[in-house]
């Protein structure tokens, strides 16, 4: 494939990640970015999930502003994108795999999360340790854990095999059309 059609899939999935979060944006820890992230490394590897995921971060920093939520989406979806891509391409069983990665992936995400604010909390004000912060951010997040955890496993278990079906279908007019 020329690097004009790969380019034009990057930005057609980094729209889609920015366009799929905002869609949802009044749900709170209901997305379908990770649904999303999955599917294209399983289909498309990380030759183009990564990218497309490097350009979701930066689009919402520049939305959103800087946080510490930049550093996480960094790490997290860089780091999804290359799990997914390893254990889910070309893959018979790719579908309980996602389903799987998605719940373990949220419950990390959760975890780091509030590992990274208990590291800005405590090199900003020094004044209780590292691990105290971040209890006190994870329990205060829980709630908001479970409902993102139940619900990108139930995205991720219904729409999984779908979408592949149609990224699957771009992927092959991708080698008819060279």
């Amino acid at each position: 494939m020329g690097k004009g059609r790969r380019i034009a899939y990057i930005a057609l999935f980094a729209a889609l990640l920015t366009g799929g979060k905002a869609a949802l944006a009044w749900l709170p820890n209901i997305e379908v970015v990770t649904l999303l992230v999955i599917a294209y490394s399983a289909v498309f590897g990380a030759k183009y999930s990564l990218p497309a995921v490097l350009v979701f971060c930066t689009a919402e920093m520049a939305i959103w502003g800087f946080g510490s939520w930049v550093i996480l989406y960094y790490i997290y979806w860089s780091g999804l994108a290359c799990v997914a891509s390893l254990i889910l391409q070309a893959k018979k069983h790719a579908h309980i795999g996602a389903v799987v990665l998605a719940a373990v992936g949220t419950l990390l995400f959760g975890a780091l999360s509030s590992f990274i604010d208990a590291v800005v909390v405590t090199v900003s004000e020094g004044s209780r340790g590292l691990w105290h912060w971040f209890v006190l951010y994870y329990v205060r997040g829980i709630s908001f854990f479970a409902v993102h955890l139940v619900s990108n496993i139930a995205v991720v278990a219904v729409l999984f095999k779908p979408l592949c079906a149609v990224l699957k279908k771009l992927n092959r007019s991708k080698q008819t059309l060279q």
